[in-house]
């Protein structure tokens, strides 16, 4: 079996589930808070989306994915990844410090801003290990709760040491997962790993009880291990057994030609409620340097519907 879960089962239960347990009051002002935009503290890089300014010194790569908790409420990991050889790093006894600055404004399709988001990444290292650091990528997530809706999105990031900036707007549609069958982001992901209880739901690349850091750009290197992420969201339920009938297959090809084709095991699908998460790793060994695609196929037989979503990676 080339895949495996990660940690034994597929995890049957998402945010959804993880939040239903907190306080009420505490979700509305979680909620609340898409409508209450924080205090900008970086105003140079704010600057850049106000003037529509074009900053590309510094490169960077960005991603949204979509995770449903409610009806009315989307959770949205942006993930942003900077190559650490693009950064300026001064040395300070011994210990090599760069500071990354990022900031992230979300706006209506009228021009509101519906949410925003700044952090400093400071990123410390031994000098001894710089090298190898700087052939390394950083990686920061933020997640922020949106409505479905057409939004855009505006990214700066900007290098303390040196003050080169790097920008980018996206349009985002925030989907509306309705009542059939549906299914969230499918993440490619370079790092997937059960979290202990009492960190589920909490900090930078949790999704409920899983840590998942999508790979940005979908790009790995055989000594890495692909890790797949998605939530199936609406399944039908029997009258009598109270339970879903679902057929999960999993499918890579290479160049139109399938090298691994096969079913989920039938004592994950029993774990299923009206969501279903699909979490597998793989190792890449064995596989030759191209592009390969990524297919989930979900079948509803107690609805009569499926989703087939896809996605690509490349192996280097």
């Amino acid at each position: 079996d080339r895949f495996r879960n990660t940690n034994g089962s597929t995890v049957g239960t998402g945010p959804g589930q993880q939040m239903e347990s907190q306080n009420e009051f505490t979700r509305l002002d979680l909620y609340s808070k898409i409508f209450q935009p924080p205090p900008v503290k970086f105003k140079d890089l704010k600057a850049v989306v106000t003037s529509r300014l074009s900053a590309n010194l510094l490169p960077f790569d960005a991603r949204t994915d979509f995770i449903r908790v409610t009806d009315e409420t989307v959770l949205t990991p942006i993930t942003v990844q900077v190559a650490n050889s693009d950064l300026q790093f001064q040395n300070k006894d011994g210990v090599m410090h760069g500071v990354l600055d990022v900031y992230c404004e979300i706006t209506s399709l009228g021009g509101h801003i519906v949410n925003t988001f700044e952090k400093s990444l400071v990123l410390d290292v031994p000098e001894h290990e710089f090298q190898i650091y700087q052939s390394h990528k950083s990686v920061y997530q933020e997640t922020v709760p949106l409505k479905p809706g057409r939004y855009k999105l505006s990214l700066v990031v900007k290098d303390d040491s040196n003050g080169h900036m790097g920008s980018e707007e996206q349009g985002i549609v925030v989907p509306n997962f309705g009542e059939k069958l549906a299914n969230s982001s499918l993440i490619l992901a370079d790092k997937i790993e059960p979290i202990p209880t009492s960190q589920v739901g909490t900090g930078p690349f949790v999704i409920g009880g899983t840590k998942v850091r999508p790979s940005v750009n979908n790009t790995f290197t055989r000594d890495q291990r692909l890790g797949i992420y998605m939530q199936v969201y609406n399944l039908g339920i029997d009258d009598k057994t109270h339970k879903p009938s679902l057929d999960v297959r999993y499918r890579i090809e290479k160049d139109g030609k399938p090298l691994i084709d096969q079913p989920e095991d039938a004592t994950n699908l029993k774990k299923a409620s009206q969501q279903f998460t699909v979490v597998k790793t793989m190792g890449l060994q064995s596989l030759t340097p191209g592009k390969y695609k990524v297919q989930i196929s979900v079948t509803d037989n107690i609805k009569k519907q499926s989703v087939s979503p896809t996605a690509t990676f490349e192996l280097r």
